[in-house]
């Protein structure tokens, strides 16, 4: 989200989403101390739940790293993040998914 908002500077909008209110504390306390336009917004929320308070449209760029992991609902995640990009906009993702969970697996 900080090097989001240099990028976009004051023009721009910056949108950080987390399931974690304390994760959400934590980037503001960074966002203070390393210095950002004040055109950013944290929401707690889920990509795979409604994240109603953001309109259709809005972004050029989605960016995820983490957050699909930890969302229940991955179909609804990714239909959330497409329903959030402007026509033509890019979605970027860096993150573990995994859509049916394997049998065989183990964590050890």
């Amino acid at each position: 989200v900080i090097l989001a908002s240099h990028v976009v500077g004051a023009s721009g909008r910056v949108v950080g989403v987390d399931v974690a209110a304390s994760m959400i504390d934590v980037a503001k306390t960074n966002l203070a101390h390393f210095g950002g336009p004040a055109t950013v917004e944290f929401i707690v929320g889920a990509f795979d739940g409604p994240l109603s308070d953001l309109p259709d449209g809005i972004a050029d760029v989605v960016v995820s790293n983490g957050a699909f992991n930890l969302s229940y609902d991955k179909r609804a995640a990714f239909a959330t993040a497409y329903r959030l990009l402007k026509p033509g906009g890019r979605f970027l993702l860096c993150d573990v998914c995994q859509v049916d969970p394997s049998p065989d697996a183990s964590v050890s």
